[in-house]
Order: C-alpha cells, then structure tokens, then sequence
C-alpha cells in the first residue's frame, strides 16, 4: 500500500517534469513566434522532463516508508528545482533586458535544464541502490546472527 510519503515523493517529482515540459515548450512556441524570419527554432520537449522524471519517481515508490530516505529525496529535489528556476528566471531576465536574439545558438538553458534533469535522475537512483545495499546487507546480518544466536541456544 502507497503511504503519504512515498506519494508525496512520487508527485513531486513527476508534476516538477511535467512543469518543466510546460515552461520550456511554451518558450519554443514564444521563441519561434519571435523568431520566425531567421528560421531558428527551439524543438518543444512535450513529454521529455515528465519521461525523464518518471525514473526517479518510479525509484522512489521503493523506499517509501524510510522517512531518512524521503527525506534526503526531498532535499536533493529542492535543490534541484531551485537550480531550475534560476536558470528559466535568468533565461527570462536575460531577454527582459536585450530581446529574444533569434541568431545566437539557441535551445542552450533548455539544454542545460536537461542535463541537470539527468543528473537528478541519476543521484536519486543513486541514493536509491545506495538504501538498497543498505537494506539487503541488514536483511543479510539479521539472517546471519538469527541463525548464529538460534545454533547456540
């Protein structure tokens, strides 16, 4: 059964991707709406940040009742969220003060929101099989002191 936590989890994580899918495909339509006498366009990512987010969300339905675990996730997401919003608020600064240049190499704070997506990704499964590990070594001692402790008594 899904507790709260393990929900509270999953939710920020996949709504996080969907919101980031929202605000970088609005900027492509803004972008190319701007831009259209130069050819550039940015591409949409649709579904690519919820897609992406769903790997961390889905790792963490399995720790769902360590409260260490959901807590670390929590942080680490917070992080991860601030460092998004800075780069769309600097994107957004940014062309307040010189305009939308539709001849430099674009995509770029999308590109780099990505990759900080994957990174993401990647230190929540991390911390995921690092509990794993964790997890299976304490099931391991157990077994082995309760088979120990039962020989001698």
């Amino acid at each position: 059964m899904l507790t709260k936590r393990s929900l509270l989890l999953f939710f920020c994580f996949v709504l996080s991707g969907c919101l980031l899918d929202a605000q970088w495909t609005w900027y492509s339509y803004r972008f190319s709406a701007a831009c259209t006498e130069s050819g550039n366009s940015v591409p949409a990512t649709w579904y690519a940040f919820a897609a992406l987010m769903l790997i961390p969300a889905g790792a963490s339905v399995i720790f769902r009742g360590n409260l260490v675990y959901v807590v670390s996730c929590l942080v680490i997401w917070l992080c991860h969220m601030g460092l998004q919003l800075w780069i769309i608020i600097d994107e957004r600064r940014l062309e307040g003060y010189i305009g939308i240049n539709c001849y430099r190499d674009v995509g770029a704070a999308m590109a780099v929101s990505f990759t900080l997506a994957v990174f993401f990704s990647v230190v929540i499964l991390a911390i995921t099989l690092g509990f794993g590990a964790v997890h299976i070594v304490r099931k391991l001692l157990i077994k082995r002191h309760g088979k120990h402790a039962h020989k001698m008594g």
